[in-house]
């Protein structure tokens, strides 16, 4: 059993392995962060197993982990020409719903400074209203579940990689500040 199993509990359908430590080749050359970006050839084939197989080498160890808190970016490629938001496209949504079930540790690796991509999963995985030409309102019961969902796998994380409980507090008081900015509370 890999450590995504034991972390989960689950099966893991997809037998995905890394052939290279990708990670730790780039903790030894000096990278202190990583941006993973996800083709629309993926998104549009419903197969999530390429950033899979990056993402889940985050959870292979403690060291791994710590050293890329807060240091993850995500990013899609290939919609800029696409004048709809990305929680507009069925695709997209459908895409990190899959990601999502498989790898809900965002929290404890998500980048919460500036336009972080958490906001974007929030709208991609929550039900949307349209509240006009650039405005839309996430359904607050599908955020709170959202929150409690993904608090609850970031806990799990730590637990099970031995992170201490301050520094999962402090990961914490960092996502309710990035959700307070960007619904206007404290």
């Amino acid at each position: 059993m890999g450590l995504y199993d034991w972390l989960t509990g689950k099966k893991d359908k997809s037998k995905i392995t890394a052939e290279e430590p990708l990670l730790e080749s780039l903790i030894a050359s000096g990278c202190d962060s990583l941006n993973v970006v996800i083709s629309r050839r993926d998104i549009e084939a419903g197969d999530p197993n390429g950033t899979l197989r990056t993402l889940r080498q985050l959870i292979d160890s403690r060291s791994i982990a710590e050293k890329f808190q807060g240091q993850v970016e995500l990013s899609v490629h290939g919609y800029d020409s696409d004048p709809r938001e990305l929680h507009e496209i069925s695709e997209v949504r459908a895409f990190f719903r899959e990601l999502d079930e498989a790898f809900p540790f965002w929290f404890y690796f998500l980048s919460t400074y500036g336009e972080s991509f958490l906001l974007v999963l929030a709208f991609c995985l929550c039900r949307v209203t349209k509240m006009g030409p650039g405005l839309a309102m996430i359904n607050p019961g599908d955020l709170q579940e959202f929150l409690e969902v993904h608090y609850g796998a970031m806990n799990h994380v730590c637990d099970k990689l031995g992170i201490s409980r301050s520094s999962n507090a402090r990961v914490s008081a960092d996502i309710e500040r990035y959700f307070g900015a960007a619904f206007g509370s404290k």
